[in-house]
């Protein structure tokens, strides 16, 4: 059985700290959530982890601030330590923390998908929500995103920024970001990442205590031997085709390869899990459209065909009426009339 995502609520206090600051009603804000103020000091306390992203979500809307994660995120590098801060602090280089970050993602078991790949332009750090709709969790991406660069940074040099960020939501304050982050941004990207030269990978961040580094490596080992013992082939399949879609064709033989198995073996894993793969790749290919299509510019469908790994605007719209009834563009004018309970000509 698949265990549910939780996170630290300690790291939701900057947040609640910001509404006492605004003057709203903190308190009856955490009791809608089922949490109280005490709870913010808990290092013990944990919430699941869609839970944690809609108190994100909601509170952003309240104070009206898009760009509240990304904010808070850069805050909070001494604020809150999360697991990064501990990991990097006991690296040897920014490359070895990155790995090691990725490789404890399991055992965290906070709904994360970390890798860290090279790229053409340099090691891309990869940090996606396997929960499904990525589209619902900006605020975290953006306080997540900011702090791991704020705390490399920080080891860096005030000089130290990444090569580029992506993000998967949409965005229109690129200005915003690029003045927290240090480097270009793009919305709308298949990924949220964080590329890196390759030569940074190399430098010195943390104090390389193998004493902590060992430690650190045991209780992770500890967290995952704990977690039940569950197939998991599905959603492994799903993260390869989430990260190849709209950039390599996604093949059985492919995403076979990229796991280690045979074709067959894929094949029998996933039956026996009641899935197929094409089924798959039409989960994630209408998972993609549809969370592009809600936050979307007009005229936009093209690249999010392409983004969804089809060929043109018209294969996505067959697509889309097949799965929804709808075309992509009535889809998108139900959703603002949905959300604003407006008219949308």
């Amino acid at each position: 059985m698949k265990t549910v995502p939780t996170i630290r609520v300690h790291l939701l206090r900057l947040f609640v700290e910001t509404l006492m600051k605004r003057q709203i009603d903190h308190e009856s804000f955490l009791k809608r959530h089922g949490l109280r103020l005490a709870d913010t000091y808990d290092a013990y306390r944990r919430m699941p982890l869609p839970q944690y992203i809609l108190f994100q979500e909601e509170m952003a809307d309240i104070l009206g601030d898009a760009t509240l994660g990304l904010r808070l995120g850069a805050e909070a590098i001494d604020y809150t330590p999360g697991s990064f801060s501990l990991i990097i602090n006991a690296a040897s280089s920014l490359g070895d923390a990155l790995v090691a970050f990725s490789s404890y993602a399991r055992a965290m078991n906070e709904g994360w998908s970390l890798t860290l790949i090279a790229g053409e332009r340099g090691a891309e750090f990869t940090y996606d929500y396997e929960g499904g709709d990525w589209s619902a969790c900006v605020q975290d991406v953006d306080y997540s995103v900011a702090n791991i660069c704020g705390q490399i940074r920080r080891r860096m040099g005030p000089g130290w920024a990444p090569l580029e960020v992506h993000f998967r939501h949409a965005g229109q304050m690129r200005r915003q970001y690029e003045a927290v982050l240090g480097c270009p941004v793009y919305f709308e990207q298949r990924s949220n990442c964080i590329v890196v030269a390759h030569d940074d990978l190399k430098r010195q961040v943390g104090g390389a205590n193998p004493a902590m580094r060992s430690f650190i490596d045991s209780q992770m080992r500890h967290l995952e031997n704990e977690m039940p013992a569950d197939d998991r082939t599905s959603d492994k399949v799903r993260r390869v085709i989430m990260q190849k879609l709209g950039s390599q064709k996604v093949s059985l033989e492919r995403v076979s390869k990229e796991l280690g198995l045979s074709a067959r073996s894929l094949q029998r894993r996933l039956a026996e899990e009641g899935v197929g793969f094409r089924e798959l790749i039409t989960g994630q290919r209408r998972l993609i459209a549809e969370s592009l299509l809600t936050r979307a510019r007009r005229g936009a469908i093209t690249g999010i065909a392409l983004s969804a790994g089809y060929s043109d605007a018209a294969v996505l719209s067959r697509a889309f009426r097949g799965w929804t009834g709808e075309s992509p563009r009535d889809f998108v004018k139900r959703r603002k009339r949905d959300a604003t309970g407006e008219t949308v000509s």
